[in-house]
């Protein structure tokens, strides 16, 4: 959801995410832009689920380079 929120923060015209304050902004935005469409009752889900997804790999990556 950071990525997503900082990449609308990029479109709209703002540097990259380095501080506290602009990562809970792009947090913030991600989780709003992730609301809208999975409240549609079909496409929801899949929007969830590939949120998940993506989720989980970025974690294992992140895990998988620390250990």
């Amino acid at each position: 959801t950071i990525y997503l929120g900082d990449s609308v923060l990029r479109l709209a015209g703002r540097g990259p995410v380095t501080g506290f304050g602009r990562r809970l902004a792009a947090l913030i935005l991600g989780v709003v832009a992730l609301m809208i469409p999975s409240g549609v009752p079909f496409v929801g889900f899949f929007v969830v689920l590939g949120v998940f997804v993506f989720g989980l790999g970025a974690f294992y990556l992140e895990a998988a380079e620390r250990y």
